[in-house]
């Protein structure tokens, strides 16, 4: 209809009319496009809310978990560390709780996995939301850290246990025989058992340190979205 009537005042070269029905249509088509991207950017906001609401739930329960692993690798560096005397020889001491020790050396946690919204973000290509660049920047950097420490993580727990049998074999009916009868299972003396607690303090001295980065990335990420909310 309004296409029909401009083309009528065209041919009667009505052109007032003309202008007025042209900068009508324009401006038809360019509130109907803004209401448009109104619609898009409040649907994107809302989406990014969304996603920033559940990366700090995910990264700050990631820098939680992190830490309760950091303090458990710090027990269990120290229970190394009171074997590694009674394997050069010092004598076992009565004060000490061996059949706790044993448990915190078998003992291998495993870490947190990857971050299940930013994975989100990832399969449905929503990075690009934040505009940030900053944010974005930490998202990626604290996610390839964590893919990493899972790699690496994975050949250290592996290794622990195909290669630990000296120390876990201290481990077995513990709740049936006392430490005494135990550590008769295994030469103290031996290179092996001493080997195994070596690699057992190099490999939680590496994991420890791969969960203190993590612990520092997950938290910038958890500030910087916290931030932006």
């Amino acid at each position: 209809m309004f296409i029909r009537r401009l083309a009528e005042d065209l041919r009667r070269q009505n052109w007032t009319t003309v202008a007025i029905e042209v900068f009508v249509l324009s401006l038809s088509v360019f509130l109907g496009l803004q209401a448009e991207n109104w619609n898009q950017n409040r649907k994107d906001g809302a989406e990014l809310r969304g996603y920033t609401e559940r990366l700090i739930g995910d990264f700050a329960a990631i820098r939680d978990r992190c830490r309760l692993l950091t303090s458990e690798i710090e027990r269990e560096l120290e229970a190394v560390s009171q074997l590694s005397a009674l394997a050069h020889g010092n004598g076992m001491d009565p004060n000490v709780d061996y059949t706790a020790i044993i448990r915190e050396i078998v003992s291998y946690s495993v870490p947190p996995p990857r971050a299940a919204s930013y994975l989100d973000i990832l399969e449905s290509g929503k990075l690009e939301l934040y505009q940030d660049s900053s944010i974005a920047d930490a998202l990626i950097r604290c996610d390839d850290s964590m893919q990493r420490n899972l790699s690496s993580f994975e050949i250290r727990r592996q290794y622990a246990r195909d290669h630990g049998e000296q120390i876990t074999g201290l481990f077995l009916d513990i709740e049936e025989v006392t430490f005494e009868d135990a550590i008769q299972l295994v030469d103290t003396e031996a290179r092996p058992f001493r080997r195994e607690l070596t690699q057992a303090r190099v490999f939680r001295q590496v994991d420890k340190t791969n969960f203190e980065a993590i612990i520092d990335c997950s938290t910038e990420v958890v500030e910087k979205l916290t931030a932006s909310n």
